[in-house]
């Protein structure tokens, strides 16, 4: 299983895409890391590709990289089951001062789901 250096690794190396989909509300915390996600639909109720905008900080770059591969292809109902304790579980190798990171990552993620249940792409 890829560690959190592996996908920030992956996130850096990776080509820019252009930022398309349904895009939630961008989410903030009170340290200033925001983190934002767009998920293009394949149907109804499926995903096809989710993409994320997010603060340079590598846990949190490596976590929305995360979400986003474990978020293409899923349903809404997977997606929207995400927890920060679920992608923490995933990720033992966080230490706990930077689990926030991923309440962030899933936060955003939810805004996300909850514009593509509305169907607004704004």
């Amino acid at each position: 299983m890829p560690t959190v250096y592996e996908y920030f690794q992956r996130a850096c190396t990776r080509r820019p895409e252009q930022f398309r989909g349904i895009a939630g509300e961008k989410c903030t915390d009170t340290d200033g890391n925001s983190a934002v996600f767009a998920l293009e639909p394949a149907s109804s109720d499926r995903i096809q590709t989710a993409r994320y905008r997010c603060t340079t900080c590598v846990t949190l770059v490596a976590l929305c990289e995360r979400l986003a591969d474990e978020l293409t292809g899923s349903s809404l109902a997977d997606a929207s089951s995400w927890s920060a304790e679920r992608l923490l579980a995933l990720h033992p190798e966080v230490p706990a001062v930077r689990h926030d990171r991923a309440i962030l990552a899933v936060k955003a993620v939810q805004s996300a789901v909850r514009k593509y249940t509305e169907g607004d792409s704004a």
